[in-house]
């Protein structure tokens, strides 16, 4: 009788056991493949940063221009600095810090600030009696603090700057031929003034505040000189005197002009009627007291106004 071979089974008991080996080696072998798959990508990060710092260190390493290139790139910087010189010609106008007007040379230091400010004012004296135009005694034209004493030393440069503007615009002004000159006032030369006064007062006879939002300076860093005028006359006397400051040399910026009657209205007359155009009216010119504050544009770039706190 033949014997039936026996039957190679594993207990239920070991079946728990084999199902979580078969678990263990599986997740041995993600992970694996996982560490594989990070070392791989890290690898790949860092050749991309060495590639990063290789472009930078091209980048940086900029070989010199050769010779015609150096030149060529020369002469391009100097013809954008003489197209930018030239841009900024019309608007800074003739500064005068050197040029005399009496001819005899160039103003040096305090003590040539203090006689050319003396002829100055004799100058002006003259040149309004001769347009039969009235001052007041002893008319300075916004110097007076300077009779007796010359500007100070960081104040020379600033203040011939200011006497030159100030001439300019007297010749305008007598050239419309006025009644009277009322004043002539100036910024202060060194820009101690706060700016938070108002136009109309001033720290002494010569000199006023302006107010910042008068001033161009608070919208563009430009350096400016401000100056306020008060004159007596008709108002065809204000517009020959804005048309004479328009068509000079410097860039001028009106800034206000008030008025108001220089003497009380006085009632007119009818005038007779005319058959066919009816009445003739009658316009009686009488002359106004004309308050007017200008600004001199004097360099791009270089703002007074950071000094003076207006900005």
């Amino acid at each position: 009788m033949a014997v039936k071979p026996r039957r190679a089974f594993v207990p239920r008991l070991y079946l728990p056991g084999v199902g979580l080996a078969l678990a263990v080696l599986v997740l041995l072998a993600e992970g694996a493949w996982m560490a594989q798959t990070w070392r791989r990508e890290q690898r790949g990060r860092d050749r991309e940063r060495r590639l990063e710092a290789k472009i930078v260190a091209l980048q940086a390493n900029r070989p010199a221009p050769t010779e015609r290139v150096a030149a060529d790139l020369a002469a391009a910087g100097a013809e954008l600095e003489q197209q930018a010189a030239a841009s900024l010609d019309p608007w800074q106008g003739p500064r005068g810090e050197t040029d005399d007007a009496r001819g005899e040379g160039a103003v040096h230091g305090r003590t040539g600030a203090f006689f050319d400010l003396a002829w100055f004012v004799e100058d002006m004296r003259a040149t309004a009696a001769a347009q039969d135009v009235r001052l007041a005694e002893g008319e300075q034209f916004g110097f007076a603090s300077h009779v007796r004493s010359a500007p100070a030393p960081g104040e020379v440069d600033r203040v011939l700057r200011q006497r030159f503007r100030v001439e300019s615009l007297l010749h305008a002004l007598f050239a419309a031929r006025p009644e009277r000159l009322e004043s002539v006032r100036r910024e202060r030369p060194d820009g101690a003034a706060n700016g938070r006064q108002r136009v109309t007062e001033a720290a002494s006879s010569d000199l006023f505040t302006l107010e910042p939002r008068l001033s161009v300076r608070r919208k563009v860093k430009v350096d400016t000189l401000a100056f306020r005028l008060v004159f007596t006359g008709t108002t065809e006397c204000l517009r020959r005197f804005v048309n004479e400051v328009a068509s000079g040399p410097t860039p001028w910026l009106i800034r206000l002009v008030e008025v108001e009657p220089a003497v009380p209205r006085t009632p007119v007359a009818p005038a007779a009627a005319d058959p066919e155009t009816g009445p003739i009216p009658v316009i009686n010119a009488q002359p106004s007291r004309f308050v007017v504050l200008l600004e001199s544009f004097e360099s791009l770039g270089d703002s007074n106004a950071a000094r003076e706190g207006t900005t």
